[in-house]
């Protein structure tokens, strides 16, 4: 896989997972702590779905 499609990847998942957040009504302020928690879990279940 291209660094190009990894990186675009990582985007999509991190848009998707900060929607979420805002939708789900998380504080503004929880969202500083797990925002990278929620894209890294959201990438690696993507990820895991990719690869099987």
């Amino acid at each position: 896989m291209a660094v190009e499609t990894i990186v675009a990847s990582i985007a999509t998942i991190a848009s998707e997972a900060i929607t979420a957040a805002m939708t789900s009504g998380l504080d503004v302020a929880d969202l500083d702590d797990r925002l990278p928690n929620i894209v890294f879990m959201m990438f690696l279940l993507k990820w895991r779905r990719f690869r099987t």
